[in-house]
């Protein structure tokens, strides 16, 4: 066999497994997603919104995600049973998140594990009502009353998520904890200086509608649907 032929086995063979490692990695390695957050749309009653955002992986281990959601009540609604829950009417604003991911696994396996840090702000606003009074002694007579509130939170979180990708999408599940900075304000009340009726168990509509300008924990969590390319 001649020495030329060999050299040209040779580099066939070489440009060859070149090509398929290429391959492979470009149809493995994709550093971009876009994603919705489906459970924001249907299951939060609290803040539901639609939500879309964008995941950029660079680097060997590191991805930074962005997302923006319309906060609306529309899509909720679409449950009937949601309906009987919801304590509100004229839900609107919006929600910004920054995220920054470090994956702890290659983001090129079939499970992704990874830690982040995010910077949330929302901005809602909304009609609702309670009863109140303007006598707290025990005969006390309550009337019912419709007010606006504007809600504002600034929260920071750190997380755990973990990602399954199969072929194009991603499922991405992920849940942290964090601190939030909650300013809300009550505008038209006939008399903003009564009392509220205090229910008798613990209710989650009167800490959501509650007036206040404070820093409280935070706990995280969702699920995102996301398309890899």
């Amino acid at each position: 066999m001649s020495r030329h032929f060999i050299k040209l086995i040779v580099i066939i063979l070489v440009s060859t497994n070149a090509t398929i490692a290429l391959a492979q990695q470009s149809e493995i390695y994709r550093p971009n997603q876009i994603f919705v957050s489906p459970l924001r749309a249907f299951a939060d009653i609290v803040n539901p919104g639609i939500e879309v955002g964008y995941q950029r992986a660079y680097g060997k281990n590191l991805a930074t995600a962005v997302s923006v959601a319309r906060m609306t009540d529309a899509i909720l609604k679409l449950v009937p049973e949601n309906n009987n829950t919801i304590d509100y009417t004229n839900y609107k604003g919006w929600r910004f998140m920054v995220e920054q991911r470090y994956f702890l696994t290659d983001k090129k396996l079939r499970v992704r594990k990874y830690l982040a840090a995010d910077i949330m702000l929302l901005k809602v606003n909304y009609d609702t009502g309670a009863s109140f009074t303007t006598d707290t002694g025990k005969n006390a007579v309550y009337y019912n009353d419709d007010y606006h509130v504007n809600k504002r939170n600034i929260a920071a979180n750190i997380k755990y998520g973990i990602q399954f990708p199969v072929w194009h999408f991603v499922f991405d599940f992920v849940g942290g904890v964090g601190l939030k900075y909650r300013y809300v304000t009550r505008s038209g009340l006939i008399n903003p200086n009564a009392e509220q009726f205090k229910a008798r168990h613990p209710n989650i509509w009167e800490a959501t509608h509650k007036a206040g300008d404070e820093v409280l924990p935070t706990v995280t969590a969702n699920i995102r649907i996301a398309y890899e390319f």
